[in-house]
Protein backbone atom coordinates (compact mmCIF):
# COMPACT_ATOMS: atom_id res chain seq x y z
CA UNK A 1 0.00 0.00 0.00
CA UNK A 2 1.07 3.37 -0.70
CA UNK A 3 2.17 5.96 1.54
CA UNK A 4 -0.49 8.23 0.10
CA UNK A 5 -2.90 5.39 1.05
CA UNK A 6 -1.88 4.88 4.39
CA UNK A 7 -2.01 8.87 4.71
CA UNK A 8 -5.80 8.80 3.49
CA UNK A 9 -6.39 5.96 6.21
CA UNK A 10 -4.96 7.56 8.81
CA UNK A 11 -6.58 10.59 8.66
CA UNK A 12 -10.07 9.13 7.98
CA UNK A 13 -9.27 7.05 11.02
CA UNK A 14 -8.50 10.40 13.27
CA UNK A 15 -11.61 11.88 12.01
CA UNK A 16 -13.86 9.12 13.29
CA UNK A 17 -11.91 9.50 16.60
CA UNK A 18 -12.54 13.28 16.40
CA UNK A 19 -16.47 12.47 15.67
CA UNK A 20 -16.97 9.63 18.11
CA UNK A 21 -15.63 12.31 21.19
CA UNK A 22 -17.57 15.00 20.01
CA UNK A 23 -20.67 12.57 19.70
CA UNK A 24 -19.91 11.48 23.37
CA UNK A 25 -19.45 15.02 24.59
CA UNK A 26 -22.56 16.26 22.95
CA UNK A 27 -24.53 13.15 24.51
CA UNK A 28 -22.31 14.12 27.77
CA UNK A 29 -24.14 17.65 27.67
CA UNK A 30 -27.71 16.55 26.64
CA UNK A 31 -27.25 13.74 29.44
CA UNK A 32 -26.03 16.58 32.49
CA UNK A 33 -28.64 19.08 30.66
CA UNK A 34 -31.84 16.92 31.12
CA UNK A 35 -30.47 15.46 35.09
CA UNK A 36 -30.48 19.27 35.46
CA UNK A 37 -33.92 19.65 34.08
CA UNK A 38 -34.92 16.85 35.80
CA UNK A 39 -34.01 18.16 39.23
CA UNK A 40 -35.03 21.33 38.76
CA UNK A 41 -38.69 20.04 37.80
CA UNK A 42 -38.24 17.68 41.24
CA UNK A 43 -37.30 20.66 43.38
CA UNK A 44 -40.01 22.85 41.89
CA UNK A 45 -42.63 20.01 42.58
CA UNK A 46 -41.25 19.30 45.90
CA UNK A 47 -41.27 23.09 46.90
CA UNK A 48 -45.05 23.74 45.19
CA UNK A 49 -46.09 20.31 47.57
CA UNK A 50 -44.45 21.24 50.66
CA UNK A 51 -46.21 24.68 50.55
CA UNK A 52 -49.76 23.74 49.54
CA UNK A 53 -49.03 21.31 52.25
CA UNK A 54 -47.76 23.38 55.03
CA UNK A 55 -50.67 26.05 53.73
CA UNK A 56 -53.71 23.41 54.36
CA UNK A 57 -52.51 22.40 57.91
CA UNK A 58 -52.76 26.07 58.59
CA UNK A 59 -56.52 26.38 57.36
CA UNK A 60 -56.62 23.17 59.41
CA UNK A 61 -55.49 24.25 62.78
CA UNK A 62 -57.51 27.60 62.37
CA UNK A 63 -60.82 25.53 60.87
CA UNK A 64 -60.10 23.53 64.60
CA UNK A 65 -59.36 26.34 66.94
CA UNK A 66 -62.73 27.79 65.25
CA UNK A 67 -64.93 25.39 66.27
CA UNK A 68 -63.71 25.59 69.88
CA UNK A 69 -63.67 29.49 69.99
CA UNK A 70 -67.83 28.73 69.12
CA UNK A 71 -68.20 26.28 71.58
CA UNK A 72 -66.66 28.29 74.74
CA UNK A 73 -69.12 31.29 73.12
CA UNK A 74 -72.71 28.78 73.12
CA UNK A 75 -71.79 27.53 76.74
CA UNK A 76 -70.64 31.20 78.04
CA UNK A 77 -73.88 32.55 76.43
CA UNK A 78 -76.48 30.04 77.36
CA UNK A 79 -75.40 30.35 80.85
CA UNK A 80 -75.66 34.15 80.97
CA UNK A 81 -79.89 33.54 81.11
CA UNK A 82 -79.46 31.03 83.55
CA UNK A 83 -80.07 31.22 87.54
CA UNK A 84 -76.70 28.90 88.55
CA UNK A 85 -76.34 29.79 91.89
CA UNK A 86 -78.50 27.27 93.59
CA UNK A 87 -77.09 23.77 93.75
CA UNK A 88 -80.19 22.07 91.92
CA UNK A 89 -79.26 24.73 88.74
CA UNK A 90 -75.70 23.05 89.28
CA UNK A 91 -76.99 19.47 89.14
CA UNK A 92 -78.67 20.43 86.08
CA UNK A 93 -75.91 22.16 84.27
CA UNK A 94 -73.49 18.80 85.28
CA UNK A 95 -76.14 16.95 82.93
CA UNK A 96 -76.25 19.23 79.96
CA UNK A 97 -72.37 19.38 80.08
CA UNK A 98 -72.22 15.72 80.53
CA UNK A 99 -74.47 15.42 77.27
CA UNK A 100 -72.15 17.85 75.47
CA UNK A 101 -69.05 16.68 76.18
CA UNK A 102 -69.93 12.75 74.91
CA UNK A 103 -71.11 14.47 71.67
CA UNK A 104 -68.13 16.43 70.89
CA UNK A 105 -65.55 13.87 72.71
CA UNK A 106 -62.90 16.66 72.13
CA UNK A 107 -62.32 18.40 75.91
CA UNK A 108 -60.79 16.60 78.37
CA UNK A 109 -62.35 18.88 80.96
CA UNK A 110 -65.39 21.80 81.31
CA UNK A 111 -65.43 23.18 84.05
CA UNK A 112 -67.72 26.38 85.57
CA UNK A 113 -65.51 28.65 88.21
CA UNK A 114 -67.02 31.30 90.15
CA UNK A 115 -64.90 34.89 91.06
CA UNK A 116 -63.46 33.52 93.82
CA UNK A 117 -61.76 30.82 91.35
CA UNK A 118 -64.14 27.99 92.94
CA UNK A 119 -64.50 24.80 90.65
CA UNK A 120 -68.48 24.55 91.15
CA UNK A 121 -69.25 22.15 88.22
CA UNK A 122 -66.25 20.11 86.42
CA UNK A 123 -66.87 17.17 83.65
CA UNK A 124 -63.95 15.14 83.09
CA UNK A 125 -64.51 13.09 79.69
CA UNK A 126 -63.42 9.89 78.96
CA UNK A 127 -63.98 7.29 76.02
CA UNK A 128 -66.27 5.11 78.01
CA UNK A 129 -68.30 8.13 78.75
CA UNK A 130 -68.25 11.60 81.09
CA UNK A 131 -67.98 12.14 84.15
CA UNK A 132 -69.13 14.74 86.51
CA UNK A 133 -66.80 15.13 89.31
CA UNK A 134 -67.95 15.04 92.94
CA UNK A 135 -68.46 18.23 95.12
CA UNK A 136 -66.27 17.30 97.86
CA UNK A 137 -63.41 16.42 94.87
CA UNK A 138 -63.85 19.76 93.20
CA UNK A 139 -61.12 22.75 93.76
CA UNK A 140 -59.79 26.18 94.21
CA UNK A 141 -57.59 27.13 90.76
CA UNK A 142 -57.31 30.71 91.99
CA UNK A 143 -53.39 30.22 92.04
CA UNK A 144 -53.43 28.94 88.46
CA UNK A 145 -51.86 30.88 85.66
CA UNK A 146 -55.00 30.59 83.48
CA UNK A 147 -57.42 31.95 86.31
CA UNK A 148 -55.11 35.14 86.73
CA UNK A 149 -55.71 35.71 83.09
CA UNK A 150 -59.36 34.56 82.71
CA UNK A 151 -60.27 36.96 85.87
CA UNK A 152 -58.85 39.83 84.41
CA UNK A 153 -61.37 39.36 81.48
CA UNK A 154 -64.44 42.05 80.40
CA UNK A 155 -67.45 41.20 78.93
CA UNK A 156 -67.26 39.39 75.41
CA UNK A 157 -63.85 38.46 75.95
CA UNK A 158 -61.86 35.01 75.12
CA UNK A 159 -58.50 33.94 76.79
CA UNK A 160 -56.97 31.28 75.23
CA UNK A 161 -53.71 29.72 76.76
CA UNK A 162 -50.71 28.25 74.97
CA UNK A 163 -50.58 25.46 73.80
CA UNK A 164 -48.70 22.55 76.72
CA UNK A 165 -49.45 19.50 77.96
CA UNK A 166 -51.77 19.03 81.25
CA UNK A 167 -50.38 19.79 84.39
CA UNK A 168 -53.65 21.23 86.04
CA UNK A 169 -54.07 18.63 88.65
CA UNK A 170 -50.16 18.71 89.76
CA UNK A 171 -49.04 16.20 87.66
CA UNK A 172 -47.65 16.58 83.91
CA UNK A 173 -49.28 14.45 82.25
CA UNK A 174 -48.62 13.65 77.98
CA UNK A 175 -51.23 15.31 77.19
CA UNK A 176 -51.20 18.24 74.90
CA UNK A 177 -54.30 21.05 75.58
CA UNK A 178 -55.21 24.43 74.99
CA UNK A 179 -57.65 26.38 77.61
CA UNK A 180 -60.53 28.45 76.52
CA UNK A 181 -62.00 30.87 79.09
CA UNK A 182 -65.22 32.99 79.34
CA UNK A 183 -66.63 35.37 81.86
CA UNK A 184 -70.51 34.46 82.74
CA UNK A 185 -72.50 37.73 83.68
CA UNK A 186 -75.96 37.83 84.70
CA UNK A 187 -77.94 41.46 84.69
CA UNK A 188 -74.44 43.14 84.09
CA UNK A 189 -72.82 41.65 87.58
CA UNK A 190 -69.92 38.78 87.22
CA UNK A 191 -70.71 35.51 87.88
CA UNK A 192 -67.74 33.34 87.39
CA UNK A 193 -66.31 31.93 84.12
CA UNK A 194 -66.60 28.83 81.50
CA UNK A 195 -63.24 27.15 81.41
CA UNK A 196 -62.89 23.97 78.52
CA UNK A 197 -59.89 21.94 77.75
CA UNK A 198 -59.30 21.48 74.15
CA UNK A 199 -57.42 17.49 73.45
CA UNK A 200 -54.89 19.27 70.71
CA UNK A 201 -54.25 15.42 70.18
CA UNK A 202 -57.32 15.95 67.83
CA UNK A 203 -54.96 19.22 65.95
CA UNK A 204 -52.12 16.39 66.12
CA UNK A 205 -53.68 13.95 64.13
CA UNK A 206 -54.32 16.00 61.25
CA UNK A 207 -51.06 17.25 61.26
CA UNK A 208 -50.06 13.70 61.38
CA UNK A 209 -51.93 12.39 58.63
CA UNK A 210 -51.61 15.18 56.27
CA UNK A 211 -47.74 14.93 56.77
CA UNK A 212 -47.79 11.35 54.80
CA UNK A 213 -47.58 13.51 51.65
CA UNK A 214 -44.60 15.67 52.96
CA UNK A 215 -41.23 15.00 51.43
CA UNK A 216 -39.65 15.82 54.25
CA UNK A 217 -40.25 16.39 58.23
CA UNK A 218 -43.33 18.64 59.59
CA UNK A 219 -43.39 20.22 63.04
CA UNK A 220 -45.22 22.65 64.47
CA UNK A 221 -43.24 25.26 66.49
CA UNK A 222 -44.41 27.86 69.44
CA UNK A 223 -42.80 31.55 69.03
CA UNK A 224 -39.60 30.40 70.98
CA UNK A 225 -38.76 27.73 68.58
CA UNK A 226 -39.97 25.04 70.69
CA UNK A 227 -41.55 22.06 68.82
CA UNK A 228 -44.59 21.25 69.93
CA UNK A 229 -44.96 18.29 67.28
CA UNK A 230 -42.30 17.01 65.76
CA UNK A 231 -43.08 14.56 62.74
CA UNK A 232 -39.44 13.17 62.77
CA UNK A 233 -38.82 13.01 66.81
CA UNK A 234 -41.41 12.88 69.21
CA UNK A 235 -38.88 13.10 72.22
CA UNK A 236 -37.98 16.29 71.01
CA UNK A 237 -41.05 18.09 72.17
CA UNK A 238 -42.22 19.89 75.00
CA UNK A 239 -38.88 21.33 75.85
CA UNK A 240 -39.95 23.93 77.57
CA UNK A 241 -42.10 21.91 79.95
CA UNK A 242 -39.37 19.62 81.19
CA UNK A 243 -36.50 20.31 83.59
CA UNK A 244 -32.92 19.45 81.58
CA UNK A 245 -34.55 20.21 78.33
CA UNK A 246 -34.46 23.39 77.56
CA UNK A 247 -32.64 23.92 75.28
CA UNK A 248 -34.05 21.21 72.61
CA UNK A 249 -35.23 23.29 70.28
CA UNK A 250 -35.77 24.19 66.50
CA UNK A 251 -34.19 27.12 67.58
CA UNK A 252 -31.06 25.99 68.51
CA UNK A 253 -30.96 22.97 65.76
CA UNK A 254 -31.20 25.50 62.54
CA UNK A 255 -30.35 29.04 64.02
CA UNK A 256 -29.74 30.90 61.05
CA UNK A 257 -32.77 29.27 59.20
CA UNK A 258 -34.97 30.54 62.49
CA UNK A 259 -33.86 33.87 63.09
CA UNK A 260 -34.96 34.21 59.02
CA UNK A 261 -38.25 32.55 59.48
CA UNK A 262 -39.49 34.38 62.36
CA UNK A 263 -38.10 37.40 60.54
CA UNK A 264 -40.74 36.74 57.55
CA UNK A 265 -43.03 34.50 58.90
CA UNK A 266 -44.05 32.89 55.84
CA UNK A 267 -42.00 31.88 52.97
CA UNK A 268 -38.88 28.90 52.07
CA UNK A 269 -35.42 29.08 52.58
CA UNK A 270 -33.39 26.73 50.45
CA UNK A 271 -29.48 25.91 52.16
CA UNK A 272 -26.75 23.69 52.81
CA UNK A 273 -29.52 22.32 55.03
CA UNK A 274 -32.11 21.68 52.52
CA UNK A 275 -34.84 23.14 51.94
CA UNK A 276 -37.48 24.86 54.61
CA UNK A 277 -40.76 25.71 54.17
CA UNK A 278 -43.00 27.96 56.79
CA UNK A 279 -45.92 29.54 57.30
CA UNK A 280 -46.95 31.88 60.54
CA UNK A 281 -50.54 30.72 62.24
CA UNK A 282 -52.70 32.75 64.42
CA UNK A 283 -55.26 30.57 65.04
CA UNK A 284 -57.29 33.93 66.90
CA UNK A 285 -56.81 36.32 64.66
CA UNK A 286 -60.08 35.28 62.58
CA UNK A 287 -61.65 35.39 66.11
CA UNK A 288 -60.84 39.08 66.28
CA UNK A 289 -62.08 40.01 63.11
CA UNK A 290 -65.96 39.55 63.20
CA UNK A 291 -68.31 39.47 65.58
CA UNK A 292 -68.16 41.30 68.89
CA UNK A 293 -65.51 38.71 71.03
CA UNK A 294 -62.22 40.18 70.96
CA UNK A 295 -59.13 37.44 72.28
CA UNK A 296 -56.19 37.82 74.55
CA UNK A 297 -53.43 35.21 74.09
CA UNK A 298 -51.13 33.05 76.57
CA UNK A 299 -48.81 32.63 72.99
CA UNK A 300 -47.75 34.94 70.35
CA UNK A 301 -48.42 32.58 67.37
CA UNK A 302 -47.43 29.29 66.47
CA UNK A 303 -44.99 28.24 63.21
CA UNK A 304 -45.64 25.56 60.88
CA UNK A 305 -42.68 24.10 59.10
CA UNK A 306 -41.70 21.86 56.49
CA UNK A 307 -37.93 20.44 56.32
CA UNK A 308 -36.78 18.60 53.46
CA UNK A 309 -32.95 17.55 54.69
CA UNK A 310 -30.31 17.78 52.17
CA UNK A 311 -28.98 14.54 53.59
CA UNK A 312 -32.51 13.41 52.74
CA UNK A 313 -33.40 11.09 49.44
CA UNK A 314 -35.51 13.93 48.31
CA UNK A 315 -32.83 16.02 49.63
CA UNK A 316 -32.28 18.57 46.62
Amino acid sequence: MSSLAKRSIGRIFALCILILIVAGITTMTIGVFLQLSENEDLKSDIMLNEANLILLQKELIEKNISAVFSDIKYLAYSLSYQNISSPAAFSQLEDNWKFFSDSKKIYTKIRYIDVSGNEKVKIEYFPNGSVSIKPEELKNKANKSYYKNLSKLLKDQIYISRLELDFDDGTLERQPVIRMSMPVFENGARMGSVVISYNANYLFDDLRNTALTSYGDIYLLNSSGYWLYNDRNGENEWGFMYKGRELLTFANAYPSEWSRIIESGKGNIEDKNGLFTFFDVKPYYKENNYGKTSVLSGEDEWLLASVVSSSSKNGI
